[in-house]
Order: structure tokens, then C-alpha cells, then sequence
């Protein structure tokens, strides 16, 4: 119960922050040149942003920043990824042809990145032919029907052994999936 008040005090201090610097601005563009209104019924109170340290998704930023080192690093002709995620892929294509297979292929365009169908319990390619591969947080999806694959109790392993049947001998294959909290608690 303490506990809930002392966050209904915090935010309520944090309300009345907001409502000030919202009054500021308002005094600060009645001194300027006005490019747009201030108007209370635009006003979005954003409680979290004013932080020492920009917060970010550990989860999701390390493990793409790490493959796109590694495969900066191999330096293929062209990489494929399978469903990890587009931002990975998307900024990766700046620097090496990058072909994003899904489920759900997305509708995104830029130069270098191509968005392809697939399913990963069935990849479209010759056995021992991929160089460079990725598939991150994805393994652990499959079988789920979550994104319209198919419901399989071992979609996951199908999954691992089609990774390992199409990449090349020498080639890579980065793969990442999620540990368990009780390896984080150990």
C-alpha cells in the first residue's frame, strides 16, 4: 500500500513538472516568431523521458550490433537472414546485399535489401550453399503458428537442422536465441 502511494505521490509531482513546462513553452513562443500552436489539447505527458542516460533494449540492440560486426567482418557477396529483425537487415544492407526471409515478407523498399518469402522448417536454397547466414530470436517462434508457420511441437529443431542442411561447408551461420532467466539469476 505504501508503496502505491509513494508512486501516486511521484507521478503526480511528475504531472505538475509536466504542466509546468508545458506553461513555459507556451510564455517561450509568445516571444518568438509561432511555427505551430501550443494548444493543452495536444499535449502528451511522456513521464519516463527526462533521464540521465537514454534507455534502450538491451535485448535488442547488442545481439544485431554484434552480427552486423561479424558479418562486416566476412564480408560475403550477399547475406541471408532468416526473420530476425528488419532492422538488423535493413541496416546492414548499407554495406553488403542482404536478402530478409519471413514468414510474412515485409513491404519495405531500399537499395540492397530484398524481403522474401519463406518458410524456415523448408528453406528455399541447395544444401551446402549459403555462406552467410543469420537467424536470430526466431528459432524459438517456429512451430508456434504465431506468424503463419505451421503449429509443431518441433518446429524448433526442424528449424536448427534447416539451418545447418543449407549453410555452406566454411560458411557462417550466426545464430542467437534466449537464454533462461534462471541462467541470469545464477
Amino acid at each position: 500500500m505504501l508503496k502505491q502511494i509513494k508512486s501516486s505521490f511521484k507521478r503526480s509531482k511528475t504531472i505538475r513538472s509536466l504542466n509546468n513546462a508545458f506553461k513555459t513553452l507556451q510564455s517561450l513562443e509568445q516571444q518568438t516568431n509561432p511555427r505551430f500552436k501550443l494548444h493543452p489539447s495536444n499535449k502528451q505527458l511522456c513521464f519516463d523521458d527526462n533521464t540521465t542516460y537514454t534507455g534502450f533494449d538491451r535485448h535488442y540492440v547488442y545481439h544485431p550490433a554484434w552480427a552486423t560486426r561479424i558479418v562486416k567482418q566476412i564480408n560475403p557477396q550477399k547475406h541471408i537472414d532468416i526473420s530476425s529483425t528488419l532492422h538488423f537487415c535493413s541496416i546492414l544492407s548499407a554495406f553488403i546485399p542482404v536478402d530478409f526471409y519471413d514468414y510474412r515478407p515485409a513491404q519495405i523498399q531500399l537499395d540492397h535489401l530484398k524481403s522474401l518469402q519463406a518458410d524456415l522448417m523448408n528453406l528455399p536454397f541447395e544444401t551446402d550453399s549459403v555462406t552467410s547466414i543469420s537467424c536470430m530470436h526466431t528459432i524459438e517462434h517456429i512451430g508456434l503458428g504465431r506468424y503463419g508457420d505451421p503449429l509443431d511441437y518441433d518446429g524448433d529443431i526442424k528449424a536448427i537442422k534447416e539451418l545447418k542442411r543449407v549453410v555452406a561447408p566454411g560458411g557462417n551461420l550466426l545464430i542467437v536465441v534466449p537464454r533462461s532467466r534462471e541462467y541470469y539469476l545464477l
